[in-house]
């Protein structure tokens, strides 16, 4: 099929990435190149005038091999200039994008340097394509609202490599607070995420994400979410979600996994979420769920909704049979974890078929309304290896 004049695939890179094997080594990207601070290049950042052309002059200036982005104390508008909100062959609209650059540092002064963008229609900040590079120490922050559910965040990050995001504040977005769309080794840590609109940190199809130490608080769905759709469809590989706190959810999970293998959860305390603390199940078995484990969390007051489907704190449901996957089989281990006010069960497995192994122990459950854990007898038939330690689930 022929292709369009001047057509650029932004995921080229990645869709032919082969599987990952081994957990691969944090980002450690390192600032390098020349220092250009937006306020050189006229960047008021009093919050009243719109300082968008002088961060476009700012990022423009800014070596394909290198640079630091300074973007001192401020509180700068950013408004979507038409003659610059996007790229060719695509709709999505951005109100700032940096595009195949490497060892680029974007570097704030912390909760003093603030961007506000101010339309809900577009992303706020999207790097794509961008390599070995840091984001620290930044405010993004939506002023426009909308009651309804906007798939734009503040920022973007897509079809990018070995990218440190650190010491960054995200709120107040229509759509998912902090996006990662088809990237491979991505390291979050210490970020926190207020009022998400939709998801607060939305993992799509990534490879070798750690998420560590940030706070989402308040999101409309769910905390973090993994699953294989974003701009290509790829299995999630080698995720890890630990020593997070998750603090309400409105409408959803605190962390949910719908696809994706070696992915773990460990050590997060997750609070107040209208379904589930953490949900595992599948909506595409083309991209199964295989090796989940979640261990050390703390869940608490979860699957408390008034209207909430999920029967407990835990929930894995909906897994396809083999017969239905292309490749895999669900390995589930559930273990460690403090389960605190439920009013559903702690742990509930349901509607799965043709389940692989499963593992439960080691569990701790206190104001449980219903069962610590919760199999049916006709849910165990489709497990073929059922690893459960009875004496530490009771509820204590």
């Amino acid at each position: 099929m022929a292709t369009a004049e001047g057509f650029s695939d932004i995921y080229s890179a990645v869709r032919d990435l082969p599987d990952e094997t081994a957990l691969a080594a944090d980002p450690n990207p390192v600032a390098q190149g020349p220092v250009l601070n937006v306020r050189d290049f006229g960047a008021v950042g009093d919050g009243k005038v719109c300082d968008t052309a002088a961060f476009i002059k700012a990022i423009e200036a800014v070596p394909a091999n290198g640079g630091t982005l300074k973007i001192p104390a401020g509180r700068y508008r950013i408004d979507p200039l038409p003659s610059n909100d996007s790229l060719p062959f695509t709709c999505i609209k951005h109100h700032l994008c940096i595009k195949d650059k490497s060892n680029v540092s974007i570097v704030g002064d912390g909760d003093s340097s603030v961007l506000v963008f101010s339309s809900v229609n577009h992303e706020g900040l999207r790097l794509i394509g961008v390599k070995d590079s840091l984001v620290r120490g930044l405010v993004f922050e939506v002023s426009g609202n909308s009651p309804f559910r906007k798939s734009r965040s503040p920022l973007d990050i897509v079809a990018s490599e070995n990218i440190l995001v650190e010491k960054i504040l995200s709120r107040n977005s229509a759509g998912q607070g902090i996006r990662l769309d088809a990237c491979r080794r991505i390291l979050m840590k210490d970020c926190r995420i207020e009022n998400a609109g939709q998801s607060g940190i939305n993992i799509l199809g990534g490879r070798q994400i750690a998420v560590r130490r940030c706070q989402v608080s308040n999101s409309r769905d769910y905390g973090i979410n993994v699953s294989c759709m974003g701009g290509i469809a790829r299995l999630p590989q080698f995720v890890s979600i630990e020593d997070n706190d998750i603090k309400g959810s409105r409408e959803a999970h605190g962390v949910s996994v719908i696809n994706g293998t070696m992915i773990r959860m460990k050590d997060n305390r997750i609070s107040g979420c209208y379904q589930a603390g953490v949900a595992i199940y599948a909506v595409n078995p083309i991209f199964p769920v295989e090796k989940v484990e979640v261990s050390g969390n703390r869940i608490e007051s979860c699957a408390s909704g008034e209207l909430s489907y999920m029967r407990g704190a835990v929930s894995v449901f909906y897994l396809p049979s083999k017969e239905r996957r292309t490749k895999g089989n669900s390995d589930i281990t559930i273990s460690g974890n403090k389960i605190i006010r439920s009013a559903a069960n702690g742990i509930w497995i349901d509607s799965c078929k043709g389940m692989g192994r499963v593992a439960i122990s080691g569990n701790l459950t206190e104001e449980v309304a219903g069962s610590p854990v919760s199999i049916s007898p006709e849910q165990r038939k489709q497990i073929e290896t059922l690893e459960l330690d009875v004496k530490t689930t009771e509820s204590r």
